[in-house]
């Protein structure tokens, strides 16, 4: 993935309106469900724009490099 910090920060908020828009029509979040792959794509995303020592990189779904 070759992004510059514009595409990033535009893919990140695209993931997030699609996500949004599944809970305002009643989705339920859960582990496994169709949006996981956006919560992914997500975090590495925020930890690739912010960096590895930022607060908004918060690894729950995938491992920090080197670990």
């Amino acid at each position: 993935m070759n992004m510059d910090r514009n595409e990033m920060s535009k893919k990140i908020i695209e993931n997030e309106m699609v996500m949004r828009k599944a809970l305002n029509e009643g989705h339920r979040p859960n582990t496994g469900d169709e949006f996981q792959p956006l919560r992914i794509e997500n975090e590495i995303l925020r930890c690739m724009y912010f960096g590895e020592d930022s607060p908004h990189c918060r690894r729950l779904y995938t491992k920090k490099k080197g670990t």
